[in-house]
């Protein structure tokens, strides 16, 4: 399964468990860190963590921007991974 239909139905999971609450759902997905990076979308988007209903340290709410290159390169390395999961060994 292709990453974007698995990221479609993750959200649609989520929205379907929380039916009261759509905004705050998708606040959760939105402030998951991603898999090897330690960074959520929210964080790359804002450079800080936003604020959530669980507690959280103060100091973590502190604008730290991510670096731009390592971001970059953690999604040319899923490209790659991907591109040679894909294309199969030859």
């Amino acid at each position: 399964m292709m990453r974007s239909e698995r990221a479609v139905q993750t959200v649609k999971k989520t929205l379907w468990k929380n039916a009261e609450d759509k905004h705050l759902a998708l606040s959760h997905c939105r402030t998951t860190p991603l898999e090897g990076l330690h960074l959520s979308p929210a964080q790359i988007l804002m450079g800080r963590r936003p604020h959530t209903k669980l507690p959280v340290k103060i100091s973590l709410l502190v604008p730290k921007p991510s670096s731009f290159h390592e971001v970059k390169r953690h999604f040319d390395m899923e490209k790659t991974k991907l591109t040679f999961c894909h294309d199969g060994v030859e």
